[in-house]
């Protein structure tokens, strides 16, 4: 009965840790970077609209895959230095996350209702760093720096448009990608000897052991990213929504020749404060344009600045 007790203990803690590994609810101001279409797209002036793009449509064709990538070259190593022995790291070596997700409702009662459904992910991307060069050439397409990015603060009440559109049944957050190879490495590997130490200790048997790796690849695979994107800085948000949803919600575009499920997700005004015009676009009649843009839209309290890096063409 101990063992027991111990067991639902460790599963319940690593559960709640899991879930919300890498996440945070509010936010600071990031930046999305656009081109002028973009962002006349996006202040719109009922509400800001922002596009979430469907994870497995995103530019970067290894999404989601590096988690893998260094899950095993974790594993091979807690095995080659005895750390693991022969009969766990067999079982662990080819553990494969899916896209099942967490779904948890507070019922009237103050009980939580917790469904583990199949999820689809959808992602609007951002960055922490406000004037990036690689950023400004590789976001707006041009090749000509001409574009703004828009500085966005997410807080409690962010979410609101995504209620509108789903209900109860989403999740939305907010991840800051992980890059460094050392740090993911050292997180899994981390894992990995404590599910190891407590199995051996009889407290959780292989089967928890692979349901336990199995969210942990899942949560971290949303913010693993290859170290040679490390330029971008990205913060990315997040909805989820069970696959069985509305998709009435869903919208597609055409991406050089690819079709990109999306949605469109109403925020409010309020969590716009900052717009930084491009390197090129440095006059006064970019500001004086942009301010009549803002105050025609009701945009309130924006600051506008233009970047500072010097380049010429």
């Amino acid at each position: 009965m101990r063992n027991m007790d111990n067991k639902e203990n460790w599963c319940a803690e690593k559960v709640y840790k899991y879930a919300f590994l890498g996440r945070f609810g509010r936010s600071d101001t990031i930046y999305h970077y656009t081109s002028p279409q973009g962002l006349l797209g996006i202040l719109q002036e009922k509400q800001m609209i922002l596009w979430f793009s469907r994870h497995d449509c995103l530019n970067d064709i290894s999404e989601g895959g590096n988690v893998l990538e260094v899950y095993r070259n974790v594993c091979e190593e807690l095995y080659a230095d005895h750390k693991i022995d022969s009969k766990f790291y067999d079982h662990i070596r080819n553990v494969e996350y899916d896209d099942k997700e967490f779904f948890i409702h507070v019922q009237e009662n103050n009980q939580y209702l917790v469904k583990n459904l199949e999820a689809d992910k959808y992602i609007c991307c951002f960055s922490d760093s406000c004037d990036s060069l690689p950023m400004w050439n590789y976001y707006i397409k041009s090749g000509k720096y001409e574009g703004y990015n828009i500085g966005i603060s997410f807080f409690d009440t962010a979410h609101a448009g995504v209620q509108d559109c789903f209900g109860k049944n989403y999740n939305f957050n907010l991840y800051k990608v992980l890059y460094d190879e050392v740090e993911k490495k050292t997180m899994l590997q981390k894992e990995i000897e404590d599910c190891y130490q407590n199995y051996m200790n009889d407290i959780i048997d292989l089967n928890t052991v692979s349901l336990m790796l199995l969210m942990l690849l899942h949560n971290c695979s949303i913010f693993f990213k290859n170290s040679c994107f490390q330029h971008e800085e990205e913060i990315r948000a997040v909805i989820s929504v069970p696959k069985n949803h509305n998709r009435q919600n869903i919208k597609y575009r055409s991406v050089n020749g690819y079709i990109v499920p999306y949605l469109e997700i109403p925020f409010q005004k309020e969590n716009v404060s900052e717009i930084t015009i491009g390197p090129l676009l440095r006059d006064e009649m970019a500001k004086n344009t942009m301010d009549s843009l803002l105050k025609s839209r009701k945009y309130e309290n924006v600051t506008i600045s233009s970047s500072k890096i010097p380049i010429r063409y």
